[in-house]
């Protein structure tokens, strides 16, 4: 597959959507360091677009997505490397970053609603709840790929990845305490 064609992007999406939807997985993306660059550039110049539309300060968005992705990539580097598979980590880091950009409008429409309406008691539990099962259907999602890449149990893999998203809050929170705070 040329990776960088049309035809090569569009393989690609639907080849990070089908990881999605848990019909294939990492060990499906092709070893390449330029679709692995290809597509954490999609993931970041998504996000800047995104972005734009959350109703967040926007002080340091660029790089709060930036520190975002580095700090994905270098989980995963070390994840790779502890659980003695550091050759994986190629297609570990585009299958996720992949799922993720295929995934990225839906987490932040509803991010924005309940951003939107979290103070509102007719939206905040149905906007809550949808927020919930995003987040457990993008963390199942994290867990497979590292499942195919680790061969660690499931309940490990889920561990590790609660673990990243926590560790990565406090990171992000520590340099940009206010990237996250609603503006009125």
């Amino acid at each position: 597959m040329n990776d960088l064609n049309p035809g090569g992007a569009r393989t690609l999406a639907r080849l990070y959507t089908d990881i999605a939807f848990f019909r294939r997985g990492p060990e499906d993306v092709p070893y390449s360091r330029r679709v692995l660059g290809v597509t954490v550039t999609a993931y970041v110049l998504l996000s800047l677009v995104l972005s734009t539309l959350m109703p967040v300060a926007a002080d340091n968005r660029v790089a709060l997505i930036l520190v975002d992705s580095a700090l994905g990539l270098g989980w995963y580097w070390v994840v790779l490397k502890l659980a003695g598979h550091p050759e994986r980590f190629l297609q570990t880091a585009t299958a996720v970053f992949g799922y993720q950009t295929v995934l990225q409008p839906v987490f932040v429409a509803v991010t924005w609603l309940f951003l939107r309406y979290m103070k509102d008691p007719a939206w905040q539990a149905p906007v809550s709840l949808l927020l919930l099962v995003l987040a457990i259907w993008m963390l199942a999602i994290n867990a497979r790929v590292l499942r195919a890449a680790t061969s660690w149990t499931q309940f490990s893999c889920i561990a590790v990845v609660m673990l990243q998203s926590l560790i990565g809050r406090l990171i992000e929170t520590g340099l940009f305490p206010d990237a996250t705070t609603p503006t009125p």
